[in-house]
């Protein structure tokens, strides 16, 4: 295992590590902006496999399967997906390690938001498969997330020793190590920090249960309940019109009428939506959402 700076970091050398020219990296889509970058970075090409709004941005192996070619390096899997909060199920995830087994592909596991799941759902892990699949398998990590310390910096890589020595090996001439006080506090958190995760987990539950029905009662706003992450997807693309013309329009137009921040869905490769953090206080978001029905109702 190697200890990183921040789960961006483990995921970056390993790209930096393992892809190469000529070689392809399949994603499933929407997907967090810093996916094809660095795969484009290491100088392969991602290939970018859609989720359906409608299925909740479910990720499942068979299209995923079928994007595989003689080029194909890897498969990325961030579940639960930023931004979508779509998850792969325990099912899924077995068949996609399988077949990347049998063509001797990596399987890169990123679970930031492990522990963010809803409904009495349980995450469904890649490090449960990682004994009967140790060449295919490569876990990925952070504490930022679980345990709202994000600037902190401490992630984690697991996998095949080939694999993790070659990140580490990029590692050391980049960064060294991560700092030691946060190794620490990384520490802390694993040995104490346990019953004030599952009170922060309810109240992601409680949030999310507000905010979508509150965005769906919005006129043009489209969102499903996301399984995982504490992210809304949200379908706006019949708030579009003349002078907003896609999801960065559109998000400029709430910043600078409503006051209320979100990301473009263009980042993220689907421009008729936008996401919206639910990881602020219910009187905040509560505030939001009044924002953003006067501005919608002053723009008719």
């Amino acid at each position: 295992m190697l200890i990183t700076v921040g789960g961006k970091a483990a995921l970056f050398e390993t790209a930096l590590a393992i892809f190469d020219r000529g070689q392809e990296v399949v994603v499933p889509s929407p997907c967090w902006v810093t996916f094809p970058a660095q795969i484009r970075f290491a100088g392969a090409e991602p290939v970018l496999v859609p989720t359906r709004a409608d299925d909740a941005f479910r990720i499942t192996a068979e299209p995923l399967i079928a994007a595989l070619s003689a080029r194909t390096r890897a498969v990325i899997i961030n579940s639960p997906c930023n931004p979508t909060g779509g998850v792969l199920p325990a099912a899924e995830l077995r068949r996609l390690t399988e077949a990347c087994a049998e063509r001797g592909l990596l399987l890169i596991f990123d679970e930031t938001y492990e522990r963010f799941v809803y409904d009495g759902a349980e995450h469904a892990s890649a490090a449960a498969l990682a004994a009967a699949f140790p060449r295919t398998v490569v876990l990925v990590g952070s504490f930022s997330k679980t345990y709202a310390m994000t600037g902190w910096r401490i992630g984690y890589l697991a996998g095949p020793p080939a694999v993790v020595g070659a990140a580490a090996a990029i590692q050391s001439h980049a960064t060294s190590n991560p700092t030691s006080f946060a190794m620490s506090g990384a520490l802390a958190a694993l040995r104490g920090a346990e019953p004030d995760v599952r009170r922060m987990i309810a109240e992601y539950q409680v949030r999310r249960d507000f905010l979508i029905p509150a965005l769906n009662a919005l006129p043009g706003f489209r969102c499903r309940p996301p399984a995982g992450a504490y992210y809304a997807f949200v379908d706006v693309s019949a708030c579009y019109r003349d002078g907003l013309r896609g999801s960065v329009d559109f998000a400029e137009f709430l910043l600078e009428q409503a006051g209320v921040a979100v990301v473009p869905g263009a980042a993220f490769g689907d421009d008729d939506h936008v996401r919206i953090s639910f990881a602020a206080a219910r009187a905040t978001l509560e505030r939001a959402v009044e924002r953003l029905a006067e501005s919608l109702a002053a723009a008719v």
